[in-house]
């Protein structure tokens, strides 16, 4: 049997090493949720400027062809990070998205929860028709 004294070390020392402990799994895993948020960032930046530069886009958009949905789909099936892929012009005007039925009417940024700008375009957290969402928007 342990002796009071050897109770109370016991008791000490995890009540010392649990607030410990605790702060840092917390510490881990906000590390761990930031560097997802970033490869994903990365992953969206880099489809969206592919995408944006393809010759094949830009001459559907220009001559005003909307056969921009099958092209689409390859990038969300070939990237784990993205889900969607909408195609806009300038006049925000959809040339593919994962409903047909919104292809053709207005793209719009509504409930912006965080922009950062870039060169090319901007980034942005919102809340859409898929719910909260990371958009990486070129133009």
């Amino acid at each position: 049997m342990k002796s009071r004294f050897e109770q109370r070390i016991m008791k000490l020392s995890i009540l010392i090493t649990s607030p410990l402990l605790i702060l840092l799994i917390g510490i881990i895993t906000y590390t761990e949720i930031n560097n997802e948020t970033s490869r994903v960032k990365r992953s969206l930046g880099e489809v969206a400027l592919e995408i944006s530069d393809t010759k094949f886009v830009k001459d559907s958009i220009i001559n005003k062809k909307f056969n921009l949905q099958k092209y689409t789909k390859v990038f969300v099936d070939n990237n784990q990070d993205i889900d969607i892929v909408v195609i806009a012009d300038k006049d925000k005007k959809r040339y593919s998205h994962p409903d047909p039925n919104k292809v053709g009417k207005i793209f719009g940024t509504k409930d912006s929860e965080n922009v950062l700008r870039y060169k090319k375009g901007y980034f942005v957290t919102t809340r859409g028709s898929q719910g909260l969402t990371y958009r990486r928007e070129i133009f």
